[in-house]
């Protein structure tokens, strides 16, 4: 939850973002969020403060006017933090003081998406360049994201009227869903897969797993052991069977933090940052990332095993064609079926199998085994 205890956001200007909408649906107050197709509920006093929000344009000058021109601490501190959560969600903006702002752009592109940041004010871009560093371009974009800091808050906009605001340890994360989003609008053919990619000697390896699994700390110990890194979340597959990994930097939540200093010395990492699931992150420095095309020559799934001596157990076509499915990314919500006769067709090639394993050392050990 964003904070807005500094004096400063007392008297900033505030609008109702162009995309929230005041409605009365019966007896009930609704807020409209039609970026994002959200219904939010008002209760009387979220209502009120609503409203006053909308006359006075700033959180003194609502309390003022919901508590008769004497606004109490008690008034104040309930304007504040439903402020604070309508400028999280995106429903309230934030004005900006008037004139010509200067902005530092940075360009991304990945496949048929293309990005760019616009920084104003004060805020530092060597984080983007820490994460998004694989992903940089000079290609003009198509969407655009506006970040700005404004009193300790960082505001993301894009340019299709969707906001957010995040604390300073938040907004990382939250370009780089939004960014995701995008990658997932921008792919027209072949299907996006939930998984990791890597490579050896030209042939890729697809690590698939549920949230947690382990694919992350996997990628990372078969990188540092001299395994090409495409990607730990996002696989373009077309419909020809080859993959692209989308190469944002490997997010390492706090429990993997150790293994980095026990898998290499001296390993960069950015500094930390807080997702929207609550999981703090740190973002492994990758310089560049190869994004050549990659015939799929094994495929594993992955299962943790406190219990049992770690193995790569046999599994059939369909069970690996069932647990990618399962968890890919399409557009439009659905798998054409080109695509699914795709992945069946690079199930039916490649080398497949369930990694079952706990600790970080057998699962690279047996990876590297199963793809000599």
């Amino acid at each position: 939850m964003i904070s807005l205890s500094r004096p400063f956001w007392d008297h900033q200007p505030l609008r109702p973002a162009r995309g929230a909408h005041f409605l009365n649906v019966g007896d009930k107050a609704i807020l409209f969020d039609e970026a994002a197709q959200q219904i939010f509920e008002l209760n009387d006093s979220s209502e009120a403060i609503w409203d006053a929000i909308a006359v006075a344009r700033t959180i003194a000058g609502a309390a003022g006017l919901l508590a008769d021109g004497d606004a109490s601490h008690t008034v104040l501190e309930q304007v504040r933090a439903a402020a604070a959560q309508w400028l999280e969600l995106g429903l309230l903006r934030p004005d900006p003081a008037g004139g010509e702002e200067e902005a530092t752009e940075v360009r991304l592109a990945w496949m048929a998406c293309r990005v760019g940041l616009k920084l104003f004010g004060t805020i530092d871009a060597e984080p983007l360049r820490e994460v998004f560093a694989a992903l940089r371009s000079v290609e003009a974009p198509d969407h655009l994201l506006e970040i700005r800091e404004m009193g300790g808050v960082i505001f993301i906009a894009d340019s299709e009227g969707s906001a957010s605001a995040r604390m300073p340890q938040a907004w990382i994360p939250e370009v780089k869903a939004r960014l995701t989003a995008r990658m997932l609008r921008s792919t027209a053919s072949g299907f996006l897969a939930h998984a990791a990619l890597l490579s050896r000697d030209g042939q890729g390896v697809l690590i698939c797993g549920d949230p947690g699994a382990g694919k992350t700390t996997l990628s990372v110990s078969l990188l540092l052991a001299g395994f090409g890194y495409h990607s730990d979340d996002i696989v373009w597959i077309s419909e020809g069977g080859e993959a692209v990994g989308a190469p944002f930097a490997p997010a390492i939540k706090a429990g993997g933090w150790p293994l980095l200093d026990e898998m290499a010395v001296g390993v960069a990492t950015s500094r930390t940052y807080l997702r929207s699931d609550g999981q703090q992150v740190r973002y492994l420095s990758l310089a560049s990332v190869e994004q050549t095309p990659l015939p799929i020559g094994s495929i594993l799934l992955l299962a943790r095993d406190d219990g049992s001596a770690p193995r790569v157990e046999a599994v059939t076509p369909l069970e690996v064609l069932t647990a990618v499915l399962g968890s890919a990314y399409a557009a439009r919500g659905a798998i054409s079926a080109a695509g699914l006769k795709s992945l069946a067709d690079v199930i039916g090639k490649a080398r497949i199998g369930r990694l079952c394993f706990s600790d970080w050392r057998d699962g690279r050990r047996l990876v590297e085994a199963f793809t000599a």
